[in-house]
């Protein structure tokens, strides 16, 4: 490795560190992104949890029918679908936008670039929390309750999605910060 690239890869790696330093900011601002998109709503990100139950069911009952399938079995794995795929897909699409929506403010202050990415990462976790509640609704309806170590699997995974967002907000954010065509309308 040469010493341009280890010094890179020194930077890279001291932003990061900076970064999470820098929880509270990020925190504040990801909380605060979700109060700024429903603040003039009644019931605030409880419409994503709803149009999400909405959707849930619909889907659930069509495609049970459709497929012969047993609701019982299948509407659990439905919901903890559905509600992962939402989070993984908004990671996507709004990881496009991390720079580009955080523009003003990497012009004016002087701040870890991987803030912006933990802040996209924060307010769809924040979102995630509200959709959650229809998993686990779902699986006290059907009654079937996950054992320990599927509940151990899942925070597993869903450490690694975290995780995983971060990196793929910092890649999606740089490239269609350059390439502003890239991200989806």
């Amino acid at each position: 490795m040469s010493f341009h690239t280890e010094a890179q890869l020194k930077l890279a790696l001291d932003d990061i560190r900076q970064g999470f330093r820098r929880r509270d900011l990020w925190l504040l601002l990801g909380w605060t992104d979700i109060r700024l998109k429903f603040r003039r709503s009644l019931l605030g990100p409880l419409w994503l949890t709803i149009s999400t139950a909405i959707m849930l069911v619909a889907l659930g009952f069509v495609y049970g029918a459709l497929f012969k399938m047993d609701l019982k079995q299948y509407f659990p794995f439905l919901a903890a679908g559905i509600v992962t795929w939402s989070l993984i897909s908004s990671l996507v699409i709004e990881g496009c936008q991390t720079f580009i929506g955080s523009e003003s403010m990497i012009k004016q202050i002087r701040l870890p670039f991987t803030v912006h990415a933990f802040r996209v990462v924060w307010r769809n976790i924040l979102v995630f929390l509200h959709n959650i509640v229809i998993v686990i609704a779902v699986l006290l309806i059907f009654g079937q309750w996950p054992s320990a170590s599927s509940l151990l699997y899942l925070l597993v995974g869903l450490a690694l999605i975290v995780l995983n967002g971060v990196w793929v907000c910092l890649l999606l954010g740089l490239i269609c910060t350059r390439f502003r065509d890239m991200p989806p309308c």
